[in-house]
This record gives C-alpha cells, structure tokens and sequence, in this order.
C-alpha cells in the first residue's frame, strides 16, 4: 500500500494519505525472483535498491518499509530486536534507518488518544514530506487519512 500511494496514487486523493506499516512477523517478507515484479503492476523502474531490489530478489516488505509514512511492530521490544543483524532477517540495516519511525505498540500506547495522537503526527509528516518533494503549499486537510 504505501508503494502504490506514493506512485499510481501520484496527483489523486490518496496520495496525500500518511501510511503505516504493521510489522507482525519479519521472517515472512514477501521475497519472490526478480521477474515476479509484474504481479505489483508497477514498472521495471521501481526494481531498484531503493524499492523492491533486495539481494537480486524483490521483497515487497523493503519496498513498505522504504515507502510507508510511520513503521508499527508487535511491541516495543520487537521494534528493538528487528533493528539488530540477530532479528532483522536481512533488513536490519534499513529498520533501523527507519529507527525514529519505527514505533512499538504497547498497551498504553494503544489507547484512543494515542491513537488519535499518532494519526494526526503521521498526517503532518506525510504533508511535510510532500511539501518539500511535491511542492506542496497548504497544511494537512480535514479529510486527509491514514491507509
């Protein structure tokens, strides 16, 4: 989702949507061979380092975890242990690129008002980045979300 927000959404509505991703289990990525970059109907120009490129094989979970506004896991401890080469199945290195982004749900962090707290810090984000890339002039709307 946040790949196609930030390309076949491009000038739509939904691309000024702040996107999180959910980390519930890194061992399963989504790693296909390299040909298999059809199925996400995107063009060959997003098989690159910076997307779905990992190793000579895509992987949809690098690509999400490039893309996405703000990075959830599991809990806290998993958002720690996933950023290590012990736990990172491989991604280590971009998690923790990610660090600052990368949150652990807990209990107390689940309640509505942090919630409604990080959806409204995810919007401003996502607008900043947009600004600086896209030339955005005004602040987040009303109707801007979350996906």
């Amino acid at each position: 989702m946040p790949v196609y927000v930030d390309t076949v959404e491009w000038a739509k509505p939904l691309h000024r949507c702040a996107t999180l991703y959910t980390i519930h289990n890194l061992a399963y990525q989504g790693n296909w061979e390299s040909g298999a970059l059809f199925i996400t109907g995107l063009g060959w120009n997003h098989f690159n380092p910076g997307e779905f490129e990992h190793f000579g094989d895509m992987n949809l979970m690098k690509a999400a975890i490039r893309r996405s506004t703000l990075l959830s896991t599991v809990s806290p401890t998993y958002a720690r242990e996933i950023q290590t080469s012990e736990y990172g199945f491989g991604l280590d290195g971009e998690l923790a690129a990610r660090g600052g982004d990368l949150r652990g749900c807990s209990t107390a962090s689940t309640s509505r008002r942090g919630i409604q707290l990080r959806i409204r810090t995810a919007r401003a984000l996502r607008w900043e980045r947009s600004g600086r890339q896209g030339g955005v002039q005004s602040g987040p709307a009303a109707g801007d979300g979350i996906a």
